[in-house]
């Protein structure tokens, strides 16, 4: 079950009857609506209900509760070198030496105007 469907099942358990299709066709074909879309769709149907705000509220713990498959995962690149032990990572790397000042104060061209 994704946040939707759940949404959908709490604004059925509200007492709002509302079709099983009427929130699967803001998903779009691709079955992902940005939030602001799916809150603008739901507030369009809620004009006017009591329950509506706290309806709306629940929506963050939803989308905690059931996250998108491969939400939060990324992309494992071939070449890269991932770091799997940061500590050793931190410890493994040498000191640099101090390369001095970036900037030597005087060294820019005066105007002779």
């Amino acid at each position: 079950m994704d946040a939707a469907q759940a949404f959908a099942i709490l604004v059925k358990e509200a007492g709002y009857d509302i079709a099983d299709d009427d929130w699967r066709e803001i998903m779009g074909d691709d079955g992902a609506a940005s939030p602001e879309e799916f809150i603008k769709h739901w507030t369009g149907l809620f004009d006017g209900m009591d329950k509506a705000k706290s309806l709306l509220a629940a929506l963050p713990g939803l989308v905690q509760e059931y996250p998108v498959e491969g939400e939060g995962q990324d992309v494992v690149q071939r070449d890269a070198h991932y770091i799997q032990d940061f500590k050793f990572f931190k410890s493994s790397l040498p000191v640099s030496a101090d390369q001095g000042p970036l900037v030597q104060w005087g060294d820019l061209p005066l105007s002779h105007l």
